[in-house]
């Protein structure tokens, strides 16, 4: 994947070119449709996970090893359902079928940071994972990422509540507007 798309830049490999007007500018369809689709550039990760992803040390490396664990760690929502296992005993895909219904859970974003950290270190499914590191990616979350902010703001209004004004925060997805 050494050639450039002259619109957006992706990488490709000239047997994916769909026209070719000269040598030095083929012409792609796959990532933009020749031009047609136009997506804002992404921003550059935050320096923390930057230095993580490109560092050559052994914390580095035990990240970028471990690293769909680390996201998993991390996640905004975690899933609570009954999943039908019977549907997948016969041939053909997988199927992930919900019995009744389907729960988000977000609230270890609501929590204090050091509680959501200690919480997600002891987690039996999180054992092989870094502390540093996941003190450090939580950081970054905390200080960089879109949704964050609006978890903190929870947090803050319903830590000192009294208990007889506790309440329940549910996010509803709505189609027209969520993405």
């Amino acid at each position: 994947m050494d050639i450039k798309c002259p619109k957006c830049g992706a990488l490709h490999w000239m047997a994916e070119y769909i026209s070719n007007l000269s040598d030095h500018f083929p012409t792609f369809g796959m990532c933009c449709f020749s031009g047609k689709i136009v997506l804002p550039k992404l921003d550059y990760p935050p320096v923390q996970l930057n230095v993580l992803l490109r560092n050559n040390m052994p914390q580095s490396k035990n990240f970028l090893n471990d690293i769909q664990q680390y996201n998993n760690a991390l996640a905004m929502t975690s899933l609570e359902v009954t999943v039908d296992h019977a549907i997948n005993n016969r041939p053909g895909p997988y199927v992930f079928k919900v019995q009744r219904r389907l729960v988000l859970h977000a609230q270890l974003y609501i929590f204090d940071p050091a509680e959501a950290l200690n919480f997600c270190i002891q987690h039996s499914a999180n054992s092989g994972l870094d502390r540093t590191t996941m003190s450090i990616l939580q950081d970054m979350l905390y200080h960089s990422h879109s949704g964050a902010w609006l978890y903190k703001q929870a947090f803050e209004i319903t830590h000192n509540m009294p208990i007889d004004q506790q309440c329940t925060i549910a996010l509803c997805y709505e189609c027209e507007t969520d993405r």
